[in-house]
């Protein structure tokens, strides 16, 4: 009895971490494009897409080359394979550290001090924020390009 259990549980936990005996990736429709800063392309940018409604898409992220050039990759799914059709507000920044010229305790090595760094944004903040960023996409069925055409002003 016991070990008809066992084969019992090893068999359902086979089956679950199998995703119900089917293709466990995400079905998604590839999207790529350029991001661009005053029509100047923008390498090291991070692309995500959010849906507008929830469960009507998944979240995506991408980040641009050194032509500008970003690919999608659906979380949960393979690099760069795209995300769910649907309607996304889309957010772009590009952020770097930055050399304060202060000092500061050193949490790694007690009694040091190392210099103050800061995050410096080098994209407008408006592009950051899902509430503030003015861009939208809907990803259709089959590849997509989505240009990101961001401005200064």
């Amino acid at each position: 009895m016991l070990r008809c259990f066992t084969i019992a549980c090893v068999l359902f936990c086979a089956f679950a971490l199998s995703g119900c005996g089917g293709n466990s990736t995400i079905a998604t429709d590839k999207v790529t494009g350029l991001v661009t800063l005053d029509g100047t392309p923008v390498e090291g940018a991070g692309i995500s897409f959010t849906p507008v409604t929830a469960g009507s898409g998944r979240p995506a992220f991408g980040t641009s080359d050194e032509k500008g050039i970003y690919t999608l990759t659906v979380l949960g799914g393979k690099p760069g394979e795209g995300t769910l059709p649907g309607d996304y507000i889309v957010t772009v920044d590009k952020v770097v550290p930055e050399n304060t010229g202060q000092m500061e305790p050193d949490p790694n090595e007690p009694g040091q001090m190392r210099e103050k760094v800061i995050a410096k944004d080098l994209l407008p903040l408006k592009y950051k924020t899902s509430g503030a960023t003015p861009l939208k996409a809907t990803v259709v069925s089959g590849a997509n390009t989505i240009n990101l055409e961001l401005e200064s002003k």
